[in-house]
């Protein structure tokens, strides 16, 4: 646990820094200082060690897909996170298609909540906060992605950006149903970065904007992992050290067999 924090924390920290030599404004091509490939792997590099670190937690049958969907995920944005540096608008939607694939995985992930720390919402609170999320989607993609995409000249993202965004407000509600607070909080620093993005991007430059960008994205990322590795753990220890193939369901003869040893 321990190597796996250091791992993670110490390449963000060497990308977060390599950002500070980088302008307070930042939009399109980076001034690289660095060759661009190295800039891309070190900026996967933390999201690379977050799936290393979900391969060698605990398995068993049901765990083992949580973990390989979370797994799966992480690279499928390292990917996206590739093709973002490498070139801010010729490799725009390839990095938006790459973002979206993880989010559909963790869409699974977070469709699971027969684990430890899940406490599924009530019927109520799912449909009040989906009128909410729908209503935020509905209300910054109309009023401020599309006007903007089409004033910055780019229709050809209208629908892959609608797209993305539409997924993500759905992954986001998915962890909020599942009821964990890490993976809730994860996906929400998750659209709060990709909110940042495509305000500096579509909209106006912010100060320092990369950075906020990169800072948040990390978080959400090692929350998102935390949610399930961690949920692993915890399922461990409440079971003595059981996996859940420990624990198969009983078959339809060991019940008759139980239950004459009660009458017994």
């Amino acid at each position: 646990m321990r190597l796996f924090y250091f791992s993670f924390f110490a390449s963000a920290a060497v990308y977060l820094g390599y950002l500070l030599t980088l302008p307070e404004f930042l939009v399109e091509d980076k001034p690289y200082s660095i060759p661009v490939e190295l800039s891309a792997l070190l900026k996967a590099l933390p999201i690379i060690s977050l799936a290393c670190f979900c391969q060698t937690s605990y398995a068993s049958p049901c765990i083992n897909s949580l973990r390989n969907f979370v797994t799966f995920g992480l690279f499928a944005s390292a990917l996206g996170d590739v093709f973002l540096e490498l070139d801010n608008d010729k490799y725009f939607v390839h990095g938006l298609g790459s973002f979206l694939l993880g989010h559909l995985f963790y869409i699974g992930v977070f469709s699971v909540s027969s684990v430890p720390g899940c406490r599924p919402v009530s019927r109520g609170k799912k449909l009040f906060s989906g009128v909410i999320l729908a209503s935020f989607y509905v209300s910054i993609f109309f009023n401020i992605l599309l006007p903007n995409l089409r004033k910055t000249g780019r229709e050809d993202f209208i629908f892959p950006v609608a797209f993305y965004a539409l997924v993500i407000v759905g992954m986001t509600w998915c962890a909020y149903i599942r009821g964990e607070s890490r993976g809730f909080v994860g996906a929400g620093m998750f659209v709060i970065s990709d909110f940042l993005l495509a305000w500096n991007k579509f909209v106006q430059p912010i100060s320092y904007g990369h950075r906020y960008v990169m800072a948040t994205y990390y978080m959400a990322q090692l929350l998102i992992t935390l949610s399930s590795t961690i949920s692993i753990s915890e399922y461990v220890q409440k079971t003595g050290g059981k996996t859940i193939d420990a624990q198969k369901t009983p078959t339809k003869s060991e019940k008759v067999k139980k239950r004459r040893t009660r009458i017994a």
